[in-house]
């Protein structure tokens, strides 16, 4: 039989000495009534080893970004994301290129916790097992991201949303989203004092390109098309 070990928020589907053995028949399949119910942050590892999953239902579609962070200096700390590639989910099954997985619901000492169970999972340090555990952690949604317009990072935008809004707005709108992965603005430009007013940004990633989701990339190029459009071009 296949048995667990928990440590902190990840259980891992390997039994080895000295590990807590978790039992199997306590995990049931989280059967969520629509795709927007799996849409969370996933918490997996601890430590230095410590990660979070983004798993975003917009539309039809899916998306999922990994995230971690580590120590660039004494006293900065830089975070890095990853987008997964042709996510979908069905049923309660996960599928990507990188990686597929389950959600599942574990009861721990009669508390129900809900997760998402990853094969090849991307732990950096120690031994790795052939699945991985991550504890669901927080919903994603507008406090889930920081900015005026959240939004921009879980939810595809329309034209009739951007048409009646400034040109000034949708400059910041479309800026919020490099802010969000630390981007670094031109020194002393318009964008870069303004962020640097808000004690969520740091300026530390030269190129940020990589970290983004579709939906991301896909609402910078609406954006920058009502931009062209109140400028006559």
């Amino acid at each position: 039989m296949t048995v667990f070990y928990l440590s902190s928020a990840q259980i891992i589907a390997v039994a080895r000495p000295g590990k807590e053995i978790i039992d199997t028949t306590k995990i049931e399949k989280w059967l969520a009534t629509s795709k927007s119910e799996y849409m969370a942050q996933y918490h997996f590892g601890f430590s230095d080893d410590e990660s979070t999953f983004n798993v975003i239902a917009a539309g039809d579609s899916c998306y999922a970004q990994l995230e971690y962070g580590e120590f660039i200096s004494s006293t900065e700390y830089a975070w890095y994301y990853f987008p997964f590639k042709k996510v979908r989910i069905e049923g309660n099954k996960f599928f990507s290129d990188e990686t597929n997985g389950e959600f599942v619901i574990y009861d721990w000492d009669n508390n129900k916790i809900k997760g998402l169970i990853i094969h090849k999972p991307w732990r950096r340090f120690g031994e790795r097992g052939f699945r991985e555990f991550g504890t669901y952690s927080s919903v994603i949604d507008s406090m889930f991201f920081s900015g005026k317009y959240p939004f921009t990072s879980y939810e595809f935008l329309s034209e009739e949303k951007l048409q009646n809004m400034a040109k000034q707005d949708l400059k910041i709108m479309r800026n919020e989203i490099y802010a969000r992965y630390n981007y670094i603005f031109t020194p002393g430009g318009e964008m870069d004092k303004y962020f640097r007013t808000l004690n969520w940004y740091s300026a530390i990633n030269k190129s940020v390109d990589s970290f983004m989701t579709d939906i991301e990339k896909q609402n910078i190029e609406l954006i920058k098309k009502a931009e062209k459009k109140l400028n006559g071009l």
